[in-house]
């Protein structure tokens, strides 16, 4: 009799190893269900911060739409980007000049100063005002989460409107005794 039952079993053995065609496609098709339950959401969310958020702050808007965000924001800043002595004069003062101009409570206004390689901005209230210094980098990174107004020294005259920021460019013309940004944000 052991000999007949091992007999038996090695057939069941060998079925057993054997996979049937069916089986392994539905294994295939439930895998693919699953990648696409997980993909489909993945994409869709990608698409809409794609077409809709993104946008919003990247793309070119009207002025009013920034000067819209730039008023209801609590902190602001400024930042003035300078290659030389009169070009920080000149920017710097067209920096001040603006933030009188918008009217905001000059607490919440940040003013970075920066170079090609550090960066100054005032800390603290400007009845007692006190300065830091830090890398350029520390300065862009700071200014990505508030509204904020690029003024850039450059031999063309040309402003860009974002959503949440405003990109200046002006020439010594531009930038000299007066500063037309000033007038443009009453």
């Amino acid at each position: 009799m052991a000999k007949s039952e091992e007999k038996k079993k090695e057939p069941e053995k060998k079925g057993a190893s054997e996979k049937k065609p069916g089986a392994q496609t539905a294994k295939k098709e439930s895998g693919i269900a699953t990648l696409l339950i997980i993909l489909v959401p993945i994409i869709v969310l990608f698409l809409v911060f794609y077409f809709v958020v993104l946008p919003s702050s990247l793309v070119t808007v009207p002025f009013t739409t920034f000067k819209s965000n730039y008023d209801s924001a609590h902190q602001v800043a400024i930042f003035v980007t300078y290659s030389n002595e009169s070009q920080f004069v000149n920017e710097a003062n067209c920096a001040i000049a603006v933030t009188e101009a918008l009217g905001k409570n000059p607490n919440n206004v940040t003013i970075y100063y920066s170079n090609s390689t550090n960066c100054v901005y005032k800390t603290g209230p400007y009845t007692n005002i006190s300065v830091a210094n830090g890398t350029r980098t520390f300065c862009i990174s700071a200014v990505k989460s508030v509204p904020t107004i690029f003024l850039n020294y450059s031999y063309i005259n040309s402003t860009v409107s974002t959503a949440y920021n405003l990109y200046v460019y002006g020439n010594d013309n531009y930038w000299g005794p007066n500063c037309p940004l000033e007038v443009d944000m009453h």
